[in-house]
């Protein structure tokens, strides 16, 4: 999972459009919308990672946050924060 989530934020960041990112809008009626998000702070052995999951009304469905010990690149963390919140979805 975590090679296809790389695989797939390479295919993203090589597309020549430019994609407006904005969380806030909400999922189209009868869907879900899951954004995900990591956090890296300088001079710590971890990083954080987390998603939520929101229903057509922005009422949130399923959340997930953890710690992932090591060290990481923005794109890695990226990744693994894609897969923790496809992992609530298909859980």
């Amino acid at each position: 999972m975590l090679s296809w989530a790389a695989g797939y934020l390479s295919e993203l960041q090589n597309t020549q459009t430019a994609l407006a990112r904005n969380v806030n809008l909400l999922a189209t009626k009868g869907s879900l919308k899951l954004n995900t998000d990591v956090a890296i702070r300088k001079g710590h052995q971890f990083i954080g990672v987390g998603g939520v999951i929101r229903d057509g009304r922005g009422k949130i469905i399923a959340a997930v946050s953890k710690a992932v010990d090591g060290l990481f690149s923005a794109e890695i963390g990226e990744c693994m924060a894609l897969q923790e919140g496809l992992l609530i979805v298909t859980g």
